[in-house]
């Protein structure tokens, strides 16, 4: 059973998303063949997730309404990340789907 990695990351109560990829991610040779087809004809994979609201977007939507700290707070609560990481995240115009 394939599940989102931010699900299996909370359900396994792991701090951050790399402890769960780190482990439990496997990609078999056919299933990269599969999706990199599916990306170039331009699908979007049917069992991936389509959020409503982008973490990134979030952060860019409070800087732009002149919100970074608000930005960085949301950065360091979601992500566990320290300030300055958070900071440099933020700093980096979070790029995202609107990009």
């Amino acid at each position: 059973m394939r599940a989102h990695p931010r699900i299996a990351m909370q359900i396994l109560r792991h701090s951050q998303i790399s402890v769960t990829m780190n482990i439990y991610s496997e990609v078999s040779q056919p299933e990269a063949e599969e999706v990199a087809r599916a990306l170039r004809a331009g699908h979007v994979l049917p069992d991936f997730p389509m959020l409503e609201e982008d973490l990134s977007v979030r952060v860019r939507d409070l800087v732009a309404d002149d919100h970074r700290k608000e930005a960085v707070f949301l950065i360091r609560r979601e992500e566990k990340m320290r300030q300055r990481a958070a900071e440099a995240f933020v700093d980096s115009g979070a790029p995202g789907p609107h990009a």
